[in-house]
């Protein structure tokens, strides 16, 4: 497969998800006719974050070869960076220590605290374990608690918070894109934000509402491949 992208980590990014294809890389679309006459690759993957795949030239190419356009906003650097807004990532089960030394450790005084999670064991857990801590700086006066997306968003544009503790499984959305709305809002997006989730930090973060993926070829597709798609 042939990557055109300018980001750096790109092709070792896409490379971890293609176990059986070598990827290539490519940071200057006026070299793709060129490289796919080099190479014959079985597909060429285009980063839309880096390259507009409506300016490359592909009725240069020698032969018809599918052209997957996709999003790779935010590659984190060595897979460890945490994305805008995002203090910390705790994997559960979380122990109590863990919990409130990941608090502790942000740069805020904290007086008021919003918990999403729409397990209620996991809000007590929370709410018991800050409140009975003695490693806060100072004691947290209010703990908000949102069972889903929709009321998390609700209740930070009522209430004044200076934390949120944020769980990735939602009934109603996902997590990232609850972070990804309040990073669009400029009272909101300084607020630090401990994403708990169930997972292990994914190494690839795609920005949310946009399209993930576009395929092009210049013949149409048979049954056989929309099947497939």
């Amino acid at each position: 497969c042939l990557l055109l992208s300018t980001n750096p980590k790109a092709e070792q990014a896409v490379q971890q998800y293609l176990d059986d294809y070598q990827v290539f890389s490519l940071d200057q679309a006026d070299l793709l006719p060129e490289r796919v006459n080099q190479l014959q690759p079985r597909a060429i993957l285009v980063d839309k974050s880096s390259l507009d795949e409506q300016r490359l030239p592909l009725k240069d190419l020698p032969y018809d070869v599918p052209v997957l356009a996709f999003y790779i906003p935010d590659i984190w650097e060595h897979f460890e960076t945490l994305p805008s807004g995002v203090a910390d990532y705790l994997v559960k089960p979380i122990a109590r220590q863990t919990l409130v030394e990941s608090v502790r450790q942000l740069d805020v005084e904290i007086q008021s605290m919003l918990v999403v999670d729409d397990d209620p064991a996991m809000q007590r857990f929370v709410t018991q374990a800050l409140r009975a801590s003695q490693e806060t700086a100072t004691p947290i006066e209010q703990i908000y608690s949102a069972s889903s997306g929709e009321e998390a968003l609700r209740l930070l544009h009522e209430k004044s918070v200076d934390v949120i503790l944020l769980d990735i499984d939602l009934p109603d959305m996902n997590g990232w894109r609850i972070l990804a709305a309040l990073q669009r809002i400029p009272s909101l997006a300084t607020i630090p934000v401990v994403i708990i989730s169930a997972t292990d930090l994914p190494r690839m973060f795609f920005a949310g509402g946009r399209t993930v993926l576009n395929l092009a070829m210049k013949r149409s597709l048979s049954p056989q491949e929309l099947s497939t798609t």
